[in-house]
């Protein structure tokens, strides 16, 4: 089982999201989450995920998208890691990502399926690392990252947005699709 990394083993922007995961077996716990959020987002219409609930503010599909986004990248990040890579991996900047994807163009649909997609595409790769893999350490953004700790920040991340999207977005949504 892969333990929860210790705060010394990852820079400390990403404590935030590490803290919102439960305890207990983080790949389970992901799956789950994973599953969760396609039941919830399979209840919208394309209208309705373009609702965004103040100017300026993302739609529900440009928070999708970024979820997406941000997993593939991670993705790769933590495939580098785990297979040793020492290369300094650089940031991205997750707003240029939004506006260039123009996720409002794409059906709820399509981005449920490409969630999905790629959830199971990072659980794959996941559950290909061996332990050792697991331990390593790998830089991004000049900053040192432990690889258990991408799972945890992953899923942190989308407990986080989806959490938001329920608070701020969802509520007075019926289940009926209009």
């Amino acid at each position: 089982m892969i333990t929860k990394p210790a705060q010394n083993q990852y820079p400390e922007y990403y404590q935030k999201y590490i803290d919102k995961v439960p305890d207990g077996n983080i790949l389970e716990i992901f799956k789950a989450n994973k599953a969760k959020n396609i039941e919830l987002l399979s209840t919208l219409s394309d209208k309705q995920a373009e609702h965004r609930y103040a100017e300026g503010k993302w739609s529900i599909k440009e928070v999708l998208g970024h979820i997406i986004d941000t997993e593939r990248i991670f993705a790769c990040r933590v495939l580098r890691m785990a297979r040793n890579d020492k290369t300094n991996i650089p940031q991205y900047e997750h707003d240029v990502y939004v506006t260039e994807a123009k996720f409002d163009n794409f059906s709820i649909s399509n981005l449920i399926e490409q969630y999905k997609v790629l959830g199971n595409s990072t659980l794959s790769l996941f559950n290909s690392f061996d332990e050792e893999s697991w331990e390593r350490v790998g830089i991004s953004g000049g900053k040192e990252f432990i690889v258990k700790c991408f799972p945890y920040i992953l899923a942190g991340h989308e407990l986080h947005h989806f959490g938001v999207l329920k608070e701020k977005y969802l509520l007075g949504f019926s289940n009926d699709k209009k």
